[in-house]
């Protein structure tokens, strides 16, 4: 069918794919659950707003996104982009570093707790020195 459509002189809508994948260095992976701001996942994500990308492939569903992965796909399909995950089943290292994010996201906001009691506690203590003076 292509032969005839070259014969015909037609032009094949070409198709594209993108290959998502992220490198991290030790520290970034750790922090990766938590990233919103990736430069090139979001330029991505525009290409696929003006549906120019039919496919979007990612080795592990967690390269894409640790979190929230149903409505990464949703959009993808009101966009037209197939998601193609490479591998469903996560090796145990991966199945390490996806709890090693866990721990760091638990981590994160067990500090912030932290800061937040401390200023309290020192807003009630100049709030009660302000009352006595």
């Amino acid at each position: 069918m292509s032969e005839v459509r070259r014969i015909l002189g037609e032009r094949q809508k070409a198709k594209r794919a993108v290959i998502y994948a992220r490198v991290s260095s030790q520290k970034q992976e750790k922090e990766s659950g938590l990233n919103d701001r990736r430069r090139n996942f979001w330029k991505m994500m525009d290409f696929i707003k003006e549906k120019q990308i039919p496919y979007l492939i990612v080795e592990f569903h967690d390269r894409l996104t640790r979190f929230g992965l149903e409505y990464i796909k949703a959009l993808l399909r009101e966009y037209g982009t197939e998601l193609i995950v490479v591998e469903e089943k996560m090796s145990r290292d991966k199945m390490q570093e996806l709890v090693e994010d866990l721990i760091a996201i638990i981590t994160s906001f067990s500090a912030r707790s932290q800061k937040f009691k401390k200023i309290a506690e020192i807003l009630k203590d100049e709030t009660a020195q302000n009352s006595s003076s």
